[in-house]
């Protein structure tokens, strides 16, 4: 549910999946699974509090 929150604020601010795997340095693949949460896929705390600075969001609000 919170992946949803964090979809939407990408697509808001114009924000590609592409840009975003390639600053986390993972395929789009695999942030593609990260941010649907399949097949057991989810952020690191790295991947998550860089995320969090570089957009300025809460991690309460988009990871937790």
């Amino acid at each position: 549910m919170r992946n949803l929150k964090l979809k939407a604020f990408f697509a808001e601010n114009g924000v590609k999946f592409k840009d975003v795997a390639k600053e986390l340095g993972i395929t789009v693949s695999t942030f593609s699974q990260k941010i649907n949460r399949k097949n057991g896929k989810d952020f690191t705390t790295k991947e998550i509090n860089y995320l969090c600075k570089k957009y300025y969001i809460s991690p309460d609000n988009y990871f937790f």
